[in-house]
Formats: structure tokens, C-alpha cells, sequence
């Protein structure tokens, strides 16, 4: 009752599926129509799991996760209905799906590892940058990337570092495949 914002049980049950819902459906079907043939379909199958535009009984639309449940009581078939505002979750999507395209579009080389310090992601600017493609890169340590020009302290420190909880930033100086060495700012953490 609270999602939908009524003031008690007694308005909310006078309201059918497609009165908390918009007049269309995103995928363009009349939410009436869809709701009779979900509702059909249910009583047939027995569940259903699927997204739905709802609207609550002050108007405001947002988006939902349905499941509903085919139940038998006293001989008679109803449909029990659970619905789950899933507008946080749309807008968390929304923003990692802004957040992968910055990263794949970043001119920054970008890995990210495991607790073991295996690569399990690297952004396109890694492979122009380094030279390994991706599924090269996948599994591996960044130690592919080792140059040799720091000496063992240097990693020593960084390691130390970072095993507390520190971030490291600084420059360093890499191997490419090729064997070419490049430099480059680097914040680890």
C-alpha cells in the first residue's frame, strides 16, 4: 500500500493493475490489455517474473519488478502480485553504464585487478598504450608490464603502501610488448 501511497487498504484495493498503471506500457501496448493477458497467462503457468510502468495513486510513474504468483484458496484461483520499485536501481544502471563508457573512453590507461593482483579489466587506452590486447592482458599480473627500471625498493614501498590501505600516485615507467619502455602518471589503490 505504502509504494502506492494509499492512505489505507480500503483505497488500494478498489484499484486494479491497470489503475496503477500509465495508459501504455514502454513496449507501447495498452497497459489494460497487457495486464488481462498477464493475468491469463499466470493463472495458466502458475509465475511470472517480467518489468512494469506503474504509477501510484498521486499520479507519479516509476518502474517495477513483478512477480506474480498463482495461489489456491478455498478451490478458487487468485493472482498474488509482488511488486518491487526498482527506480534506485534504474538509476545505479544508468550511472555504472555512464561510468564504463568514461573509462572506455578515457585517453588514461585503466586496469583493474583481483586480490591477488590478476587483471580482470583493462580499458582500450591499455591496449593502444601497451601494445597487449585485452584477453592478453586477462589473468596476468601487471608485472607484464615490469621494466626493469625501478629497482626492487621502488615496488617494495609502492606494495607496502598499498597493503595499508594507501593509495600510490606517482610516475612510472613500464615495457610495452614490443619491449618499448614508456612513462606515464600512474595512481594505484
Amino acid at each position: 500500500m505504502a509504494l502506492f501511497r494509499a492512505k489505507d487498504e480500503a483505497q488500494f484495493i478498489t484499484h486494479g493493475p491497470a489503475d496503477l498503471s500509465p495508459e501504455r506500457q514502454p513496449d507501447g501496448r495498452l497497459s489494460r490489455d497487457k495486464a488481462v493477458a498477464l493475468t491469463a497467462a499466470v493463472l495458466r503457468d502458475g509465475t511470472l517474473n517480467f518489468e512494469w510502468a506503474h504509477k501510484r495513486l498521486d499520479g507519479e510513474a516509476f518502474p517495477a519488478e513483478v512477480l506474480l504468483s498463482r495461489v489456491v484458496l478455498d478451490g478458487k484461483p487468485f493472482v498474488y502480485a509482488t511488486v518491487r520499485d526498482v527506480t534506485a536501481r534504474r538509476r545505479s544502471e544508468g550511472e555504472s553504464r555512464l561510468l564504463w563508457m568514461a573509462i572506455e573512453q578515457s585517453h588514461e590507461t585503466v586496469v583493474i585487478t583481483d586480490a591477488e593482483a590478476r587483471i580482470q579489466y583493462v580499458n582500450p587506452a591499455f591496449e593502444r598504450t601497451t601494445g597487449y590486447a585485452r584477453a592478453e592482458a586477462i589473468g596476468r599480473k601487471p608485472s607484464i608490464l615490469k621494466s626493469g627500471v625501478h629497482d626492487r625498493a621502488f615496488y617494495e614501498e609502492m606494495w607496502a603502501g598499498l597493503a595499508r590501505g594507501e593509495v600510490w600516485s606517482g610516475r612510472i615507467i613500464n615495457r610495452r610488448k614490443d619491449g618499448t619502455l614508456y612513462e606515464e602518471p600512474a595512481t594505484i589503490n
